[in-house]
């Protein structure tokens, strides 16, 4: 196997490794623990990082024409089609979830202030001050 043939095997090996993860990850987003994304997005970076790279060696050592690269080379496109259709459905479902975490986020926000003008107008009470006038 030459070089360029390497390249694409890794190249294939690394987007396999990406749709596992965005599979896994579409499957468990609401599952998984903050911590666990965390991780799991370190490695599709990663990954995302290392195919980046080997595509870039590819591109610089492309010359080669025989059969088994050019069937390389269509297992690659495949990969990067499932990749690209992965991330199309995953995407929406995390804008979802940053929508609803933005909202929750939102409403605590104004549940603060909320008691923050409650416990303000409770001190003012404690403080001898009258809130009902008597006449």
């Amino acid at each position: 196997m030459n070089q360029t043939q390497q390249l694409l095997c890794r190249s294939i090996e690394i987007y396999r490794d990406i749709i596992e993860i965005t599979v896994r990850l579409a499957e468990e987003l609401h599952a998984n623990s903050h911590e666990e994304l965390q991780e799991t997005i370190a490695r599709l970076q990663g990954l995302q990082q290392d195919a980046e790279q080997v595509d870039t060696l590819i591109a610089a050592a492309a010359c080669d024409t025989s059969s088994q690269t050019r069937e390389l080379f269509a297992t690659r496109r495949e990969m990067i089609k499932k990749c690209i259709r992965q991330n199309k459905l995953l995407s929406p479902r995390i804008h979802g979830m940053m929508a609803v975490i933005s909202s929750e986020l939102s409403q605590i926000k104004n549940g603060r202030t909320a008691m923050t003008g409650y416990r303000s107008f409770s001190n003012q009470g404690k403080r001898g001050q009258n809130v009902c006038h008597s006449s």
